[in-house]
């Protein structure tokens, strides 16, 4: 596989990350809707669920948004989206097993020196 090849794979992966978290913000929404439409819950936990609910939006739209502008810097040979991937692949990390290989794969591939000098536009 070519360096290249390699970004536009990191890239690409990065829109289907944002395309992820963008589907757990949705059904996070999803989840909100059946409690609100009970009658019979108690005002104090609807109060609870709708904060902790757009907390939870917030924080899923904001992955989503981040891997998006990632993956678009990542496409367009940006230096910092390559830092921007590099800390999200080490966020990454923590998730055993999936998470940590494309975490450690991610992070070798964006370390090595033909792919910084790929950002900093040498050839």
């Amino acid at each position: 596989m070519s360096r290249d090849d390699g970004i536009k794979l990191v890239a690409i992966l990065h829109y289907a990350m944002a395309g992820l978290w963008l589907l757990g913000a949705m059904g996070v929404l999803l989840m909100l809707i059946v409690p609100l439409a009970l009658e019979y819950t108690p005002p104090e936990a609807l109060v609870a669920i709708v904060v902790t609910g757009a907390m939870l939006c917030v924080l899923l739209g904001g992955l989503a948004v981040l891997y998006l502008l990632s993956g678009i810097g990542l496409w367009r040979r940006k230096e910092w989206a390559r830092w921007v991937a590099i800390v999200l692949a080490i966020l990454g990390l923590p998730g055993f097993p999936v998470g940590t290989v494309i975490g450690v794969l991610v992070l070798w591939f964006l370390l090595r020196n033909d792919v910084q000098a790929a950002f900093r536009g040498e050839e």
